[in-house]
Formats: C-alpha cells, structure tokens, sequence
C-alpha cells in the first residue's frame, strides 16, 4: 500500500515536493485555498517545468481539507502566519492513535512548535531543504534544482521513524537526509559561506557550545538560511580593488564600514555603489559574536507585540585574530528605494580562521586593536543587487 502524503499548502514548495514524491510513485493529495491552482491541477494535472524537464505529473488536489480523510505523512508548507488555521483545518488527520506525522518545511523558527501545539510533540518533525522553486502560473511550477532535504526529531537524534521517512521520501524522487540534530541544521550559527558552484564547497559554521565557546565545523551542505547577503561572481581573471591598510588612526572600527563610508559620497546624487569580496586580518585582533541556538537562550529576548528585540541574546568575542579569512559584502543604499529590504547596516561580513583548529570564526564587528591592524582585501563591484525570496513574505510580515 503506497505512503500518503498530504501537502498543506500547495504553493511554489509544496507543489513541488507534492509533485516530485507523486512522480516517484506516492500517493498525494495537494491542499490549498487557490482556486485557479487547484482547478488547473484537477483539469491537467501538475505541470513542472524547468530542472528535469517539462511534464505533467498527476496529482489529486483540492481546496478543501476536509474532504482529505487520512494521511501517513503531512507536508506542512504554508505561510507560517497561516499555521494555526492550516493546522486546525486537518486535525482530524492526527485523531486518535495513528501514526501520522508532520513535517514543516517552512522558513523561520517556532514553527515545529506552533503545530506541536494542534497536532502534540510527537507527531510532529522538524525539515530544512536546500531545492528552490517558484510558480509561473496557476498548475505550473518551475524546479530550480535537485538538491537534499533534511527532517529529524526535535528533541534530537536519529530515530527509526526519521530513516523510515527518509528513506521513503528518497526512493520517491526527493532526496532526504534524517538529520541528528535538525534543530542546529535549521538555525546553525553564523555561517561563513565560500562555494565553488558545482565543485567544491569550503563554507565553515560558527556555533555557540554548552561553555558559550566558539565552535566552528566545516558546512558541506548547499542549505543556507534564514537570510544571507552573498557576493556572487563568474570566477573570470580580470582587475579588482586592492585594499592594503595598516594601522587605524579614525573612529570607525569596521574595515567593511570605512569602505562603505567612503563611497556614499560618490554615490549620492548618481547612484548605488555594491561590492563584494574578502580581506585578510594580517595583525590584531577583532570584535565577533555568534548567534546561539534559540532554544538555548534561557530568557525572554523578544516582545512579539512591537515585534522588537528587547534583550541582547548574542555571544560576543574579543580574542579573535589575527590570520582570520573576512568575507564581505556592502552596499551604499537600496537601488529599488526599499523594494528590497536589505540590512540597515549596510554591509555584511563573516569570517573564519585559515586554521580550523583555532575555533575562531563569526560575525565580524571590527578590529580592537587599533595600533596593531593590518588588512589585506580584495574587491570587485556589483553589477546589480537582487534579492531571492522574501522572508518578510514568506513570514506574512512587514519589515
């Protein structure tokens, strides 16, 4: 008897993994209030263009979640401000001493918990995925890639429910890992992110350990998220901005910051300068911290009525340096005039030490050392700034 998989929320995410696990020989019933959608998937079937090729995949759907009467597995993949009412919809799902379980491939955090609180903790798991899609029209979806997805327990470990699931889930076309500890794979830290698309990834994550030490691990998955600001480039030979500094004499502590400083002159009045690229901390030492896991925060840090950080939960370190590998990108402003909500800081830099066995790596503030500084970077300007995916969308928020 073939896995049924319940796909709550049947947009750009869930149309595509609904579509690829039906491919792969599931059983699967896409749920959503779209109407044009669910109507062209009935009349048509589920047409997936892009990464694969161009088909039409048959698939049961429907807008209305009653009408579903079981379900083994439930993809949760609707916006997370909808989850108390998707979830209260399909409670009858998990009704008595059933087996059925969810897994919420959502972006943000607290989602596991929201619906532990309709479904109960045990039915429910935990899922991060690096495949990337988007709807081109009511009953077509655009794959972007073939890439791993991850589901675990919440409370940790890997259990014989998740290889189960896992292994399901991968024999029907949507590779899947069960992870050990999903909780530190959705929100793992301060990422340092260096891929050779296609080839080789060097990318390092820096954690916050039991001691509010700093510990850092290589991160060979394509997974990143919630949010990160990358400087991407073609590898091409060709000039860039050599930046050789030694020794601070201003106020302004942050290397990324001084640049930026000095091209919003020039850029006022003309327009938006971006650039990317990495500088080498040669001497001194550098102001860092490192986001801990949520859940390990032992107080209040948020008022989800001003939407506001109210306490500062970060790990701060300042015996960092030198022989620490900066990646930075930076921006004199918003070209769309906002459309793109970036960062009010203006740039973004990560690092790592060139020796792992230092457990140096995080968010680089800027240097403390003054007199001791020594920087070496290298640059290039951006040829456009855009943005893929929107979190505040995502989320059904505003910034």
């Amino acid at each position: 008897m073939s896995t049924h998989v319940v796909v709550l929320g049947a947009g750009a995410m869930g149309s595509l993994f609904g579509g690829l696990v039906a491919e792969g020989g599931l059983d699967v019933t896409l749920v959503d209030p779209w109407r044009e959608h669910i109507h062209a998937i009935r009349k048509g079937g589920l047409r997936m263009v892009g990464h694969g090729g161009d088909r039409r995949i048959p698939v049961e759907a429907t807008t209305d979640p009653v009408s579903v009467r079981s379900a083994d597995i439930v993809f949760v993949q609707c916006k997370a401000n909808f989850n108390g009412e998707a979830a209260a919809s399909v409670r009858h799902l998990f009704a008595g001493g059933g087996d059925t379980v969810a897994i919420s491939f959502q972006n943000g955090l607290g989602n596991e918990e929201e619906l532990a609180g309709t479904f109960g903790g045990d039915r429910v798991l935990g899922g991060l995925t690096a495949q990337g899609a988007n709807i081109e029209s009511p009953g077509v979806v655009r794959n972007h890639a073939d890439l791993p997805s991850y589901i675990g327990e919440m409370q940790g470990g890997v259990s014989e429910r998740t290889r189960s699931i896992a292994k399901i889930l991968t024999d029907a076309n949507l590779p899947t890992e069960a992870s050990e500890n999903i909780r530190r794979d959705i929100w793992r830290g301060e990422l340092v992110p260096n891929i050779l698309a296609g080839e080789r990834n060097l990318s390092r994550v820096a954690r916050v350990g039991s001691e509010r030490e700093c510990i850092v691990e290589s991160y060979p998955s394509p997974v990143c998220g919630p949010i990160a600001n990358l400087f991407v480039s073609e590898g091409r030979n060709g000039q860039v901005i050599r930046i050789d500094v030694r020794t601070r004499t201003g106020a302004q502590p942050s290397l990324a910051q001084a640049i930026r400083d000095s091209l919003r002159p020039i850029a006022d009045g003309h327009c938006h300068i971006g650039m990317g690229g990495f500088f080498k901390v040669l001497g001194g030492r550098v102001r860092s911290h490192v986001m801990p896991d949520y859940g390990c925060i032992g107080f209040d840090y948020y008022d989800t009525d001003r939407e506001r950080v109210v306490r500062d939960f970060l790990q701060f370190y300042e015996h960092m340096g030198p022989d620490l590998l900066c990646f930075s990108t930076l921006w004199t402003g918003d070209p769309t005039g906002g459309d793109l909500n970036l960062r009010p800081s203006g740039e973004h830099t990560h690092f790592c030490h060139v020796d792992d066995a230092a457990q140096q790596a995080g968010h680089y503030h800027g240097d403390i050392t003054p007199g001791e500084m020594h920087y070496l970077g290298f640059f290039n300007l951006a040829e456009r700034i855009l943005r893929f995916g929107d979190v505040y969308e995502d989320l059904g928020t505003s910034p």
